[in-house]
C-alpha cells in the first residue's frame, strides 16, 4: 500500500497540534514527531496557509485554525446523529440493562431516532419514528437541563404540563425541582408520569 510521505506527516502534525493543551513551536513539534525542523516548518506553513493550524502570535507556536473546525463541521454533517450516538447507547444499556432511546426536537415533539434495548425479556421500549409530545416527563426534563432555571419557568409557563396520569407533574415550579434532579443526576426519569 502506498504511503505519501509528505501527507502522513502533515496529518502527525495537525493530530500534535490538535491534542496539546497548549501551542507548539517548530522545534517541539520536530522533537516530539522526530522530525527534521525544515520539515515541520514547510508543512505548518501549507497548513497555515489553508487555515487548518495558525500561529498564536506570541511564540509563533501554532494552535488548530478555523478552517480545521470548519471541515469538523462539514464531515460531521455527512455522519447522522443516530450512527455516532449508537456506540454510546449501547454502552449505557450494557451499564443499566435498561432500553436507551436517542430523541430529536422537531415541530414541538421529540422524535424517537435510535433505540437500543436490552437483553431481558421484560422491557419498555418505543419503536424507531415514534413521537411524543416535549411536556412527555423524562424528555422534556432532559431537554431543559443545560438552560437556566428562569429559561427552565419562561418555557414552562408558555406550554401545558398535562396530566397523563395520576403521578403526572402539571405545576412549573414541581417540574423545575424535578429538572433540577435530572441536573444533578444527569439523568431523567419518568416515574409513571407519562404511562
Amino acid at each position: 500500500m502506498y504511503r505519501a510521505p509528505v501527507l502522513k506527516k502533515a496529518i502527525d502534525i495537525l493530530r500534535l497540534i490538535i491534542r496539546s493543551p497548549e501551542a507548539l513551536g517548530v522545534s517541539q513539534i520536530a522533537r516530539e514527531l522526530s522530525l527534521v525542523k525544515s520539515t515541520v516548518l514547510g508543512v505548518a506553513k501549507a497548513l497555515e496557509g489553508e487555515g487548518m493550524i495558525l500561529q498564536d502570535g506570541v511564540g509563533k507556536r501554532y494552535v488548530p485554525g478555523k478552517a480545521l473546525l470548519d471541515l469538523s463541521r462539514e464531515a460531521l454533517k455527512s455522519v447522522e446523529l443516530p450512527t455516532l450516538a449508537h456506540p454510546f447507547l449501547e454502552r449505557l444499556v450494557e451499564a443499566v440493562d435498561e432500553t436507551v432511546c436517542l430523541g430529536v426536537r422537531e415541530d414541538g415533539e421529540v422524535r424517537v431516532v435510535d433505540v437500543v434495548e436490552p437483553r431481558k425479556e421484560m422491557k419498555i421500549t418505543s419503536p424507531i419514528d415514534s413521537r411524543f409530545p416535549i411536556s412527555t416527563a423524562a424528555l422534556l426534563k432532559i431537554f431543559l437541563t443545560p438552560l437556566n432555571n428562569e429559561e427552565i419557568l419562561r418555557f414552562l409557563r408558555q406550554i401545558t404540563l398535562p396530566a397523563y396520569t395520576g403521578n403526572s407533574i402539571t405545576s412549573p415550579e414541581d417540574m423545575l425541582q424535578a429538572i433540577e434532579h435530572a441536573r444533578e443526576t444527569g439523568y431523567g426519569l419518568d416515574l409513571e408520569e407519562y404511562h
